[in-house]
């Protein structure tokens, strides 16, 4: 729980107004964990996370005059989270209880 808490707010620290979207991303982070530690649903959360970088990268990629001040890339890394969350819900493993 805390590597993945710790690895989201590193994601976050990548984009600009790191100050808002690092804490933002960690917390994102601690929920996505504690959700799949209550629910033993036992997913594999590094989808989400890598969908947030590349979603984010992707969009920063469309955005490169800063003309939407950063919509883009914060668009691309919500859809791409948002992907990585659904294919890691997917493919979870059913953990005994």
């Amino acid at each position: 729980m805390v590597i993945t808490t710790w690895g989201y707010g590193v994601i976050g620290a990548c984009f600009k107004n790191a100050v808002i979207i690092a804490p933002l991303t960690a917390t994102i982070g601690l929920a996505a964990s504690i959700y799949d530690e209550v629910k033993k649903k036992g997913m594999d959360l590094s989808l989400p996370g890598m969908g947030i970088l590349m979603g984010g990268l992707m969009g920063s990629l469309f955005d490169a005059n800063n003309y939407f001040h950063n919509a883009l890339a914060y668009t691309g890394a919500t859809i791409g989270g948002l992907l990585g969350f659904y294919k890691s819900y997917l493919t979870r493993e059913k953990v005994p209880i």
